[in-house]
């Protein structure tokens, strides 16, 4: 009989406890940045930054004080702040769920039009062609 009753007590405790992450200490629910990224490319570069928009074939990256595009075919790992569910590796481009869900936790989650892309770049004293290494 004890048992009995001990299990929806159980259930009530757990219910109320939160597990994961929540809004309170998720940053890109916190503020506008986008989520922190953490890229490894061919010769072991590293970018580090914050992720501003997602491509069908790149990241646009805020970086060292400099708008970046990483493609994907370039990009050995991708290791995502508090969202280990999106990393990927090995040279793989994201599928399309790990890009929709990647835009979800952009600073631009719609992307990036033309005319405001090229007032970051202005703010950040480059050109388009310097998206382009």
């Amino acid at each position: 009989m004890q048992i009995r009753h001990a299990v929806p007590v159980l259930a009530l405790v757990f219910a109320g406890c939160p597990l994961g992450t929540g809004a309170g200490n998720f940053q890109p629910a916190n503020g506008p940045a986008g989520i922190s990224v953490e890229l490894r490319a061919t010769g072991n570069a590293r970018l580090t930054g914050e992720l501003l928009e997602v491509r069908d074939s790149a990241l646009l990256i805020l970086a060292d004080g400099k708008v970046r595009l990483a493609r994907f075919q370039g990009i050995k790992l991708a290791s995502f702040h508090q969202r280990a569910e999106l990393d990927f590796a090995d040279y793989s481009p994201a599928t399309a769920r790990q890009r929709l869900r990647m835009r979800e936790v952009a600073r631009f989650p719609t992307g990036l039009s033309p005319e405001l892309l090229q007032k970051m770049l202005q703010l950040h004293g480059q050109t388009e062609e310097s998206l382009f290494p």
